[in-house]
């Protein structure tokens, strides 16, 4: 059998690493409780990007 020339592992990391991490935001419950108020049933990660950079 014959072996690859690249390693998986090497390119995999490679790959990761060019993509950015998510962002996360830790909210306090009341806060998280405002925007879901705010969001009206709108998924909270849309309603946030909508509130950050405007509508479409």
């Amino acid at each position: 059998m014959k072996y690859p020339k690249n390693d998986f592992n090497d390119l995999a990391n490679k790959k990761a690493d060019s993509i950015p991490a998510p962002f996360p935001l830790r909210l306090s419950f009341d806060e998280r409780g405002i925007l879901e108020h705010d969001a009206a049933g709108q998924a909270l990660g849309a309603y946030i990007r909508e509130r950050l950079f405007g509508g479409t």
